[in-house]
């Protein structure tokens, strides 16, 4: 990989500092999480909520010193930020609700899970120190988690979370034959069919192009024409240091193609170990 002068270092950390996404420490790529265990029905409605209890979920004990949903953790940090602080202020707080996005931590090892708090606000912050959030949920999951508030200033954000519940991730899984078979046979419906989706895409590289001061670009193996591109941010592609032939496993949104219809392509790629 080339060395990058002042300037160029500057350009990679704005980028990302927006997709949320670094490391250094070399990776190995294996299989996502185990499906969690079987699922309890919801203790208000007696229904199925979907969520089933996670490998991390079992390992902990007691209970919170509150349970709310987002939108009401939300509401109360704005309406007064200083109360809200001295209420929840370094007390354990278990939310449930809708993720509208995941990030991943700068050192790979844990990230952020934002909670959607309501129409036209900032979601929950909900950070971890440890695992891969984003091998475990993708946007549209629900989930229950469990933290510690730290700043109720901007907006609620919680810190040392762990995901005790989740819902079936809806991240579709895919070979990078798969995908391209899909969007060789008919575009249009590939691209409606996973537009603005999370793909969870495993394959072998094909070709690493690290010419950008910003991004890396992993081409996938296929058997056909059509090949699948993944786009890393740099220093992150460095962290799980890719070579020509290995088998990786990644999760990104899907970004179908541009100009080059012999490319589809997945943007926000994230290693999954």
């Amino acid at each position: 990989m080339k060395t990058l002068g002042n300037a160029a270092l500057v350009g990679i950390a704005i980028f990302m500092a927006g997709f949320g996404a670094l490391g250094c420490a070399k990776t190995q790529l294996a299989s996502v999480p185990d499906e969690p265990a079987p699922a309890t029905a919801n203790q208000v409605t007696g229904e199925d909520d979907g969520m089933r209890p996670t490998t991390a979920g079992k390992t902990v004990t007691g209970t919170a010193d509150f349970t709310l949903e987002p939108q009401a953790l939300y509401e109360e940090c704005e309406k007064n930020a200083a109360a809200a602080q001295a209420k929840y202020g370094d007390k354990v707080v278990e939310l449930t609700g809708e993720v509208r996005e995941v990030k991943a931590a700068l050192d790979l090892k844990g990230g952020t899970i934002y909670l959607y708090a309501g129409a036209d606000k900032d979601d929950v912050w909900c950070s971890s120190k440890e695992g891969q959030p984003w091998a475990q949920v993708a946007p549209g999951s629900r989930v229950k988690i469990r933290g510690k508030l730290v700043s109720a200033a901007l907006r609620p954000e919680l810190d040392d979370c762990v995901v005790l519940e989740a819902s079936p991730n809806p991240a579709v899984a895919l070979t990078s034959d798969q995908l391209a078979r899909e969007y060789s046979a008919d575009p249009q419906a590939t691209n409606k069919k996973y537009d603005g989706k999370s793909l969870i895409v495993e394959g072998r590289v094909a070709e690493v192009q690290d010419e950008d001061t910003s991004m890396v670009r992993v081409f996938l193996k296929t058997e056909g024409n059509v090949r699948v591109l993944c786009t890393f941010a740099l220093l992150q592609v460095g962290a799980v240091a890719p070579k020509v032939d290995q088998k990786i496993k990644v999760v990104g949104r899907y970004a179908g193609s541009s100009s080059n219809k012999d490319t589809v392509a997945l943007s926000h790629a994230l290693p999954i170990q």
